[in-house]
């Protein structure tokens, strides 16, 4: 094979690879939000600091969701109510 055609095709896999969410490391963050008495916070938010990944609580105040994020993150939980 030659040395141009074999460099173009390590470029588009890298590019590719990139590219495709599904190949990078998926991390899966579940938890409980409650209050000081134990008692589950309904709809509150859970985020990662500087980023659009996130979701709220259900009505157990239980939250899940997949990211992308590495290294240290801070999560934050914010509750109107």
């Amino acid at each position: 094979m030659k040395p141009k055609r074999l460099r173009n095709i390590l470029l588009l896999s890298a590019f590719c690879w990139l590219l495709l969410p599904s190949a990078r490391a998926q991390y899966r963050l579940t938890g409980v939000v409650q209050d000081n008495e134990g008692q589950p916070l309904i709809g509150a938010s859970v985020y990662i600091q500087s980023t659009l990944e996130g979701t709220t609580t259900d009505t157990a105040g239980r939250f899940a969701f997949s990211t992308q994020a590495t290294g240290r993150q801070t999560l934050v939980i914010s509750y109107m109510g």
